[in-house]
């Protein structure tokens, strides 16, 4: 794509990641030739005879031995565009449960490391701020974090113009790629631990993946709003428990151009908000070979190609937490005056539109850099010494900045205090339709 321009239309890019096992007996019921291109030929040779399908992707490659091909073709010139404040979301889909996590995650270092290069000029922590959140996500919506131990239960929520957030989710300040990844092998350990305890047994909906996202933001000439660029990686199993005859049917929904339906679960809307979000999006399919039968892996390979299909418009983002937060504040001011005037089911649903801006301004607060450098500091206090030391420490937040959002904090509270004396107001939606 051309750097050189601000919005630009773009299409999903995907790729199918194998993984090979050799000495199984299943291993002549298919035959995968023509790997190395994006024209791939799936000859399966099943009872009702020799089927073949053509299909055109971005690419196959080996999770085993192709991997710096894997990143230097398809990922690195998307990487590349967020010093520039483009967006980068990365679909991991695991076809399978497991046999591919270990190849996942080094797949994942190289990422971080791309994005934080360890080689790249020191910036200013006035005018940079980098730092990362890590959440495995649940098919209600509800999130749990992976930074922190505390068994908090968190909500994702659409938050325009950043995008997929998670409220209250912890977000460390990391200095390099080596503080961000030290963060995200400890947060895989904690996942794997949430697997076997207490808290997937009190939590009944089934985990859907994991969201590991870096934030860069960098302050713009003058001290008026914020450049911010965002690289989301969802990581996520194909054979979700919610369709178990069809696994790659939230997928397949999500990548469709139709609207999705009112009673659609979360995966799938979290997936197509992914796929048509303002940023560069990648989708790697891995398959374990050969563990599926050829009519699945005919099927997976189909849905990819249906992905590259959708096709968007991105742009950087530039904002201005201030601004935002007052554009709210005159929503909720909006929505009081008239609530007096409305019949009961009509402040219901005013009601609840209140509860969203309301949390939807607790957000903004959060994503102030000085609330974000404390906090950090606060969580680096509460672990070990050795992460301690990867995690910025200083909370200088660069003073005009600062002061404004004192302002603005003084002023939220006045608002939402006076909110919650208005009769019945403690309504409980969804917030991320």
């Amino acid at each position: 794509m051309d750097a050189g321009q601000a919005e630009q239309e773009v299409r999903v890019q995907a790729a199918v990641g194998i993984r090979q096992i050799p000495g199984s007996l299943k291993q002549d019921s298919f035959l995968v030739v023509n790997k190395d291109s994006n024209r791939l030929i799936f000859i399966s040779k099943a009872d009702k005879g020799v089927q073949e399908g053509c299909f055109t992707i971005d690419g196959v490659f080996s999770l085993d031995t192709g991997q710096d091909k894997l990143f230097l073709e398809q990922l690195q010139p998307l990487l590349d565009m967020v010093p520039l404040g483009y967006s980068v979301s990365l679909l991991v889909c695991e076809a399978h449960h497991d046999g591919t996590q270990t190849q996942i995650q080094a797949f994942v270092q190289k990422v971080i490391e791309s994005v934080l290069q360890e080689t790249s000029p020191a910036k200013n922590s006035t005018q940079y701020l980098q730092t990362i959140t890590f959440v495995q996500i649940y098919t209600d919506g509800k999130a749990q974090d992976l930074l922190s131990p505390r068994s908090q239960v968190l909500q994702v929520m659409d938050l325009p113009p950043l995008g997929l957030m998670v409220e209250e989710a912890t977000e460390v300040v990391v200095a390099n790629s080596q503080a961000a990844t030290h963060c995200y092998l400890q947060g895989m350990s904690l996942h794997q631990s949430y697997l076997q305890k207490s808290f997937q047994e009190q939590h009944k909906a089934a985990i859907c993946g994991n969201l590991f996202t870096i934030t860069m933001e960098t302050k713009a000439e003058g001290g008026q709003g914020l450049q911010r660029a965002a690289v989301k990686i969802f990581e996520f199993s194909g054979g979700n428990e919610q369709h178990p005859a069809d696994p790659f049917l939230p997928l397949f929904r999500a990548s469709s151009a139709a609207a999705l339906p009112a009673d659609t679960g979360f995966l799938c809307w979290m997936l197509k908000h992914l796929l048509e979000e303002n940023a560069l999006t990648f989708l790697l399919l891995c398959l374990t070979l050969p563990d599926a039968s050829g009519e699945e892996i005919r099927s997976a390979i189909s849905l990819t190609e249906q992905v590259r299909t959708v096709t968007k418009k991105v742009a950087p983002v530039h904002w201005d937490p201030t601004h935002e937060a007052q554009k709210r504040r005159e929503v909720i001011g909006e929505l009081r005056a008239q609530l007096s005037f409305r019949s009961r089911m009509e402040q219901e649903s005013m009601l609840s539109q209140l509860e969203r801006v309301i949390k939807e301004i607790q957000v903004l607060k959060s994503q102030r850099w000085k609330k974000k450098k404390e906090a950090s500091a606060y969580e680096a206090k509460a672990t070990s010494p050795e992460v301690r030391g990867k995690i910025t420490l200083d909370t200088d937040d660069g003073g005009e900045l600062g002061n404004q959002q004192s302002q603005d904090d003084t002023q939220q509270e006045k608002e939402t205090s006076g909110l919650k004396t208005i009769q019945g107001w403690n309504y409980s939606v969804p917030i991320w339709r």
